[in-house]
């Protein structure tokens, strides 16, 4: 019960905006709160994305439960697209 009048608080007093909001759409929703005259610009300017792929190794003891891990998830896709198939071969 309290989390949902948590949630309900929140709701209400939280927005959820995108990188690609601007001023003026902002404005639109919270023009009591916003004055600014610059309409069309950005509210937040963030750098560009930097991606870095680093590869760690496995010690031994995650190595065998990734590998457990990777075959058990390989035989229950495997054994979905089966029944799947099965399913749709007509009678």
């Amino acid at each position: 019960m309290a989390m949902k009048r948590l949630h309900v608080v929140l709701k209400a007093i939280m927005l959820r905006r995108t990188k690609d909001a601007t001023i003026g759409a902002f404005q639109a929703m919270l023009d009591d709160w916003l004055t600014s005259s610059e309409d069309g610009k950005p509210i937040l300017h963030l750098p560009g994305r930097c991606v870095q792929v680093v590869q760690c190794p496995f010690d031994a003891e995650e190595r065998a439960f990734y590998d457990a891990l990777e075959k058990h998830t390989s035989l229950r896709f495997n054994k979905a697209s089966l029944s799947k198939c099965a399913s749709n071969i007509p009678d």
